[in-house]
């Protein structure tokens, strides 16, 4: 999981996002008042405050105070409240509709608690006869030939 935003975590996030928003003062100026760097407040801007979201802000400064992962909180055990009392009545049909509903904001959630990733993976397998053509080829260069065949015995020592 990355690092957390500092902005995003501060007590003071709503009336920073509005600062923001207003743009009457420099990430600068807002940095020092709320004891960030310009560094955390300008990757805040760009990555956490959406043009819509801010649009949004405007009209209603409010919606600043919003914490994304408290609202999907809240909205997957109310839907399991839901799914509980759907149970008990064995109203079938809406059980159904709300247990989907509860396992998609469980994986939100888990998405963007980190503990579902879809980042991209590269996994590398070296079969031994890839091994045998990499310490080959090396042959002429005794050192390299010898270092290439440890980080390989390094590998398979971790991984299997």
């Amino acid at each position: 999981m990355g690092r957390s935003c500092t902005v995003c975590e501060h007590e003071e996030r709503g009336q920073l996002n509005r600062a923001l928003v207003r743009g009457s003062e420099s990430e600068r100026e807002i940095a020092s008042r709320f004891g960030l760097t310009q560094a955390a407040v300008d990757r805040h801007r760009r990555n956490h405050l959406r043009p819509y979201l801010a649009e949004l802000i405007r009209e209603d400064p409010e919606l600043a105070e919003l914490s994304p992962l408290s609202e999907i909180k809240g909205l997957y055990f109310r839907v399991r409240r839901l799914l509980n009392q759907a149970e008990d009545a064995q109203d079938w049909p809406a059980a159904k509709a709300f247990h989907s509903e509860a396992r998609r904001d469980l994986e939100l959630l888990a998405r963007v608690v980190g503990d579902i990733d879809d980042s991209p993976k590269i996994n590398i397998l070296i079969s031994p006869d890839v091994q045998q053509v990499i310490i080959g080829a090396l042959s002429p260069y005794p050192e390299a030939r010898l270092a290439v065949a440890d980080a390989l015995a390094s590998l398979e020592t971790t991984t299997g």
